[in-house]
């Protein structure tokens, strides 16, 4: 996913600002951006209590600290629900747990907390990113691959046989 430009920020606020454009579906064509992205810049605009002039006086840095500002840290969500993967992929192997079942566990006790859908989105993306695996491009019958893992734990003692 992109991040919107400063400058299109400014245009949509522009917009709807100076040219009193007030749907939004119209502002995201004409910025060639997501209607659901034009509402929340606005939302974030408004919530600022600023107005178009100072926001054009304004630099980059200081406009995208005023956006970041009014949006609530999805990062520390994310933070707080990333240490408890491998517990989650421990659980699961046992019998009668359900994803379903550990999202309700995970959020007991929190204030802010993601709905079971984003849970088991991000859930599924640590999965994959765990999951060891290599693609190798080869012509058929043209070599031999042998993959294979010694476990020191399950060998054997090897016993002198002098």
């Amino acid at each position: 996913m992109r991040r919107t430009t400063m400058k299109k920020i400014r245009e949509i606020i522009r917009l709807h600002v100076e040219c009193g454009v007030a749907s939004h579906r119209s502002i995201a064509r004409s910025a060639g951006i997501s209607r659901p992205v034009v509402s929340q810049y606005l939302s974030d605009f408004k919530a600022s209590e600023l107005n178009h002039a100072d926001i054009q006086k304004m630099s980059d840095d200081k406009l995208l600290e005023i956006f970041k500002k009014h949006k609530c840290n999805k990062k520390e969500k994310y933070d707080t629900l990333a240490p408890e993967f491998e517990y989650i992929a421990r659980e699961l192997k046992r019998t009668g747990v359900t994803l379903y079942r550990l999202w309700e566990e995970y959020k007991v006790g929190k204030v802010e907390f993601y709905g079971y859908s984003q849970f088991c989105y991000h859930f599924q993306v640590w999965r994959n990113a765990s999951e060891i695996s290599m693609h190798i491009e080869h012509k058929a019958g043209d070599k031999m691959f042998c993959d294979f893992m010694v476990r020191q734990a399950h060998q054997p003692q090897a016993k002198n046989l002098l």
